[in-house]
């Protein structure tokens, strides 16, 4: 089975909406990550830091176009009539992606039950009824 998502995703964030996520302040991160740095890079990052500085907030543009990882798998299932009027179905999906797809259907009878068609025969599409009505109806047509 092939699938295909057109999802693209374009927006902006401002830099000033950031300062804290859902793991906890960002700007604590950022701070331990410049400490981190080696005192060259330190230098280099406070030059970019000293110039944004005293400007308007910084808007970060993005565009994101998400793809599915693995487009082709390999899928296989069957239905089993557990009696007349339940069926259940299960399709697993395997080689790349993961899936296990199941249900039960239930017919409800809401329409009558037609005579058998057998292959060669002309379809009668005259609704089923018990013996003793077609016994019945038969006797008052004589």
């Amino acid at each position: 089975m092939r699938q295909k998502i057109g999802s693209e995703t374009n927006g902006s964030i401002n830099l000033g909406d950031l300062k804290s996520g859902a793991n906890g302040d960002i700007s604590q991160k950022v701070e331990d990550w410049y400490e981190g740095l080696p005192a060259g890079r330190q230098a280099l990052v406070r030059g970019i830091a000293g110039r944004l500085d005293g400007r308007p907030d910084t808007i970060i543009h993005y565009k994101l176009d998400k793809q599915i990882k693995y487009r082709w798998n390999m899928t296989i299932g069957g239905e089993v009539g557990i009696n007349k009027r339940l069926q259940f179905r299960a399709e697993v999906g395997f080689l790349g992606r993961k899936q296990l797809i199941a249900g039960f259907n239930y017919r409800f009878g809401l329409f009558p039950a037609w005579k058998d068609d057998t292959p060669g025969k002309k379809p009668d599409i005259t609704p089923l009824r018990s013996q003793t009505q077609a016994d019945s109806t038969s006797k008052v047509l004589q």
